[in-house]
């Protein structure tokens, strides 16, 4: 996926929403959001990492679990290493940017109850990671468990 690439092919949009395609390096259509009760999804600012917990947190992030690590450990059976993980796809992630161009790590404008339906436009591997970290206004200092429903191409069928 290619948040840059993403952000051109939805009009500029920084934060994704319903109607909205994330595409890969050539443009070409991976998912499409069919419907979302939140509307604001970040595409900028990556996943955590123990790199960045380092330098975001001064230390204090040093062995905390990172998205970046659900990611490399979920993707390993498929043959993917560390450096050819994807950049992320920030659901319900709230990165608010300034008018000087600064952002912001803010609290997420999701409530118990929120969604967004992803339709795959092709076959894919995807990997989630829920936020697993309390030190980031993000998810509210408190990681709280996320469902994921994934339905087949057959009508009626989830997998």
């Amino acid at each position: 996926m290619s948040p840059t690439m993403s952000v051109a092919v939805n009009d500029g949009h920084l934060y994704l929403g319903e109607g909205d395609w994330l595409v890969d390096d050539d443009g070409d259509v991976m998912l499409t959001i069919v419907a979302d009760t939140v509307q604001d999804h970040d595409i900028l600012c990556g996943s955590c990492s123990p790199g960045l917990n380092r330098t975001r947190h001064h230390g204090r992030g040093a062995g905390k679990r990172t998205c970046h690590v659900n990611f490399v450990e979920a993707l390993r059976e498929y043959g993917i290493p560390a450096e050819d993980v994807p950049y992320s796809f920030n659901i319900f992630m709230n990165y608010p940017v300034g008018p000087d161009g600064d952002m912001e790590y803010a609290t997420c404008k999701s409530v118990p109850g929120d969604y967004i339906d992803l339709r795959a436009e092709r076959d894919l591997i995807v990997a989630i990671s829920n936020c697993p970290q309390e030190l980031t206004p993000l998810n509210g200092f408190n990681p709280t468990p996320s469902r994921v429903i994934i339905y087949s191409t057959e009508e009626g069928t989830d997998v």
